[in-house]
């Protein structure tokens, strides 16, 4: 099993000692980044840094907002994958704190998993997005999907599962196809903590990737926000922590 985490944004399995102080801010900033040995991507007007207090009673947690472009991104980069046919992935999130009510206008992305090289002229494998529902104060998570539909190569989620209101756990295990359609991707929404893998909150089978090969980068933060996103919510701040990434066993925490 291969393993990587990355708690609050630094853990001591990446030789880091810690934030200092737990919940004071001045234990909170951008060195604490550092960890991800991708760097950090703050484009066009897009903020990334670190917060007190974390999300899981850690010191940290990441604080990403984006500026009024539409091409701004705030995220922090993660190129330590090898271009792994299985990836599962776990983040906290917090959308509600800082950001005031979706419309349906409003959609912008989360998380996204890469390829080395394009396939079909596109790299991306997986891209998790918040977006609203018809209720104020409820926001969903839908993602898009590399698959060879012969056309734009790109498939759309079209069951989004609702977020709670406040912290939520989100894990994906992505399986790239080793023959024919035989890649899927399953996810689980605020599933019970634990080492032993419950029924996924949806799933999509059947998948047609294997020319996007596996994920070779990982980016956790804001980006390809709509345009109203970017007009209506620039400035506002989504949170996020805990970040494990593993190759075969679920997560659960």
């Amino acid at each position: 099993m291969k393993s990587m985490q990355m708690k609050a944004l630094a853990l001591a399995v990446l030789g880091l000692a810690g934030f200092g102080v737990a919940g004071s801010a001045m234990a909170c900033d951008a060195t604490n980044l550092a960890a991800w040995n991708g760097g950090v991507a703050a484009i066009t007007g897009g903020t990334v840094t670190a917060v007190a207090p974390g999300l899981d009673a850690s010191a940290c947690a990441m604080s990403s907002s984006l500026g009024t472009g539409a091409t701004s991104q705030a995220s922090v980069i993660d190129t330590s994958p090898n271009n792994e046919p299985r990836y599962r992935f776990q983040f906290l999130v917090d959308p509600n704190a800082h950001v005031t009510n979706l419309t349906a206008q409003d959609s912008v992305a989360l998380f996204t998993a890469t390829n080395q090289t394009a396939a079909h002229g596109r790299k991306t494998i997986i891209q998790v997005f918040l977006v609203p529902t018809s209720t104020a104060g409820i926001d969903r998570i839908s993602f898009s999907y590399s698959c060879n539909n012969g056309t734009t190569y790109r498939c759309i989620h079209t069951s989004p599962v609702n977020l709670v209101s406040g912290v939520n756990r989100i894990e994906f295990d992505v399986q790239m196809a080793t023959s024919g359609a035989n890649g899927s991707i399953r996810y689980w929404i605020n599933a019970p903590a634990g080492g032993t893998e419950p029924a996924p909150s949806d799933s999509v089978t059947g998948i047609d990737n294997s020319a996007w090969v596996g994920t070779k980068l990982a980016s956790l933060g804001l980006g390809t926000p709509a345009p109203h996103w970017s007009s209506a919510h620039h400035g506002e701040a989504v949170l996020f922590d805990t970040f494990d990434s593993r190759r075969q066993t679920y997560i659960g925490h």
